[in-house]
């Protein structure tokens, strides 16, 4: 992966006990064309989320608004929790159905 490519990686997942790897990515909104989460599951045990990079910031920001002065610059930290949350969602659906 060169550099630009992991720019892109919000997070990597790994769950020891079952062997899953969960890769959660951003792209640009005019390749994307929808907000996300996009579940691409790319083997058995490894899916790629993909959300616009667009509604990431979308997401931080507004819980930076919503919530900055109760936790000062950390209220970025719940918007980030909340994508997180909802790609973890989706990759678990994702698993259950392949298996």
């Amino acid at each position: 992966m060169n550099h630009e490519e992991e720019d892109d990686v919000m997070a990597r997942l790994f769950n020891e006990e079952l062997g899953y790897t969960v890769t959660i990515i951003t792209a640009p909104e005019h390749v994307l064309k929808e907000d996300g989460p996009v579940v691409n599951q790319i083997s058995n045990d490894e899916i790629i989320i993909i959300y616009s990079d667009e509604f990431v910031d979308k997401k931080i920001t507004s819980a930076y608004d919503n919530n900055h002065e109760e936790f000062g610059d950390m209220a970025k930290g719940i918007g980030f929790a909340y994508l997180m949350s909802e790609a973890m969602k989706a990759a678990n659906k994702k698993f259950e159905a392949s298996n």
